[in-house]
C-alpha cells in the first residue's frame, strides 16, 4: 500500500516536510557542572623560636633567597602614638626605616619616606603636640627630621651630599624644648625650630663619634657627653648647657662606637663600646669605673634595670654577641650570648606591657625571627627579642 503522504500534491508535501523539521527539537544538553576553584595547599607552619643561651651558636634565620635580608644598623624604643608602650624603629642600613609592634611577633606598621644609608634614630617632641617626630642620620645622602603624622612627612631634609653618623635629641639650654643634634665629621649640627646650625666642633684632627644624653631636671639642661675620636684627638668632653669640661679618663680617649647613661646602686654611669679598646664604665665625674676584662669590642651600649634590683644593669651587644652586667653591688656577668649575626643595634625597654624590661638585639646578613628566651641562665628572667620579624 502507498504511504498517505504520497496522496498529498508535491507542494504540499514539502511544507509539511519543513513542518516535521521545526518540531524536532534537539535534546537538551546535560548541565556542565562548573569545576571547583583550586584549594591551596596550607603554608608549612613556621618553625617556633630558638631561646638564645650562653653557648656559642645561631639565633638567627638565614635570609630566604627571594628577598635580601636586612642589616639592622640601630634600634630605638620609643611610644610613638601615646598608648603606653614602646613602637620599635629599626634604622636599616639600606632599606626604609622601618616602624614595628610586638603583638606576639614583630609587625611593621609603617615605613619613613626616604632612601638611606641610614646610621641612626632618635625622636623627640619638637612641635609640643606631645607626639615625637623622628629622626634619622644618613651617610652620604639626605637627612631627615619626620613629622609624627600619617605618612611621616618630612619636615626637614638635609644636603644630599651631607654625612651624618647619628643623631641624638637634648635640650641644651633648659627650657623645656629638645632639639635634634646630628652627628659629622664636622661636630654636632643642631637641627631645631630654627633650621640646621652647627653647636660643637671638636677641633681639627678630630671628629665627634658619639652623643650620649641624660634628661636635667626640670629647668636644667640635658647633661651630654661627647666621644671624640680622630688623627690627634682630643679628649672627650661632657657639656652641661654651655660649660664645657674634658674627660680625661684614658678610656674616654678610645675610639668609642657608643655610649649611653644610667643609674646604677653607686650613683650616675656613663657606658663606653670601645671598638679598639675595652669597654669601659665611667663615673659622672669622668674617672673609670669599670673596664671590660676580657676585649670583646662591643659596639653597642645600653641601660635598664633587667632583674629588678631598682640598680640599672648594663646590656652591651655587636660583635658576634651581647651580655648583660649587674653594677648593683661588684659588677658581675649575669647574662651573656653569642651569635656571629650580631653586629649592630640594641635597644632595651618593656617591650610588651607586662612590667619586665626587654633587651631587642639587631643582626645583619640574615632574616631574623623574634626570639623569646624566658628564663636566661642564673635564673634571670630576661626575654630578648631579636629585630627582625
Amino acid at each position: 500500500m502507498a504511504s498517505s503522504a504520497l496522496l498529498y500534491p508535491a507542494s504540499v508535501r514539502r511544507l509539511l516536510l519543513l513542518i516535521g523539521i521545526a518540531g524536532c527539537a534537539q535534546a537538551p544538553a546535560p548541565a556542565v557542572t562548573p569545576t571547583p576553584p583550586p584549594v591551596a595547599e596550607p603554608a608549612p607552619p613556621r618553625a617556633g623560636p630558638v631561646a638564645p643561651s650562653s653557648s656559642s651558636g645561631s639565633l638567627l634565620r638565614e635570609a630566604p633567597g627571594t628577598a635580601p635580608p636586612r642589616n639592622t644598623y640601630q634600634l630605638d624604643l620609643v611610644d610613638l602614638d601615646g598608648d603606653g608602650r614602646p613602637e620599635l624603629i629599626r634604622a636599616n642600613t639600606q632599606q626604609p626605616v622601618e616602624i614595628l609592634r610586638w603583638k606576639g611577633g614583630w609587625q611593621v606598621v609603617a615605613e619613613l619616606p626616604g632612601l638611606g644609608p641610614h646610621q641612626g634614630v632618635a625622636a623627640a617632641d619638637l612641635d609640643g603636640d606631645g607626639r615625637p617626630e623622628l629622626a634619622v642620620a644618613v651617610a652620604g645622602g639626605a637627612s631627615r627630621v619626620h613629622r609624627n603624622a600619617p605618612g611621616w612627612p618630612v619636615l626637614w631634609a638635609g644636603a644630599e651630599d651631607s654625612v651624618f653618623k647619628d643623631v641624638a635629641a637634648a635640650d641644651r639650654t633648659g627650657a623645656g624644648v629638645r632639639a635634634f643634634l646630628f652627628v659629622g665629621p664636622s661636630g654636632l649640627a643642631e637641627v631645631g625650630p630654627g633650621g640646621l646650625r652647627t653647636v660643637e666642633d671638636p677641633g681639627a684632627g678630630s671628629e665627634i663619634d658619639a652623643v650620649a644624653v641624660w634628661p636635667g631636671e626640670p629647668g636644667q639642661p640635658d647633661l651630654l657627653h661627647v666621644a671624640v675620636s680622630g688623627r690627634a684627638p682630643a679628649p672627650d668632653f661632657v657639656l652641661r648647657g654651655l660649660i664645657r669640661e674634658p674627660v680625661e679618663a684614658a678610656a674616654a680617649r678610645q675610639p668609642t662606637a657608643d655610649a649611653a647613661w644610667g643609674t646604677t646602686a653607686g650613683g650616675l654611669r656613663l657606658a663606653l663600646a670601645n671598638p679598639d679598646g675595652p669597654d669601659a664604665v665611667l663615673g659622672e665625674a669622668g674617672a673609670l669605673v669599670w673596664s671590660h676584662p676580657r676585649s670583646v669590642h662591643r659596639r653597642e651600649a645600653a641601660w635598664g634595670d633587667l632583674d629588678g634590683d631598682g640598680s640599672d644593669d648594663l646590656v652591651l651587644a655587636g660583635e658576634g654577641g651581647a651580655e648583660a652586667w649587674s653594677f648593683a653591688a661588684e659588677p658581675a656577668l649575669i647574662w651573656s650570648v653569642q651569635d656571629e649575626h650580631l653586629r649592630e643595634g640594641l635597644a632595651v625597654g618593656d617591650v610588651d606591657g607586662d612590667g619586665r624590661v626587654d633587651v631587642v638585639l639587631g643582626g645583619r646578613d640574615a632574616e631574623l625571627e623574634p626570639t623569646l628566651a624566658p628564663g636566661a641562665p642564673g635564673g634571670l628572667g630576661l626575654r630578648t627579642f631579636l629585630g627582625q620579624p
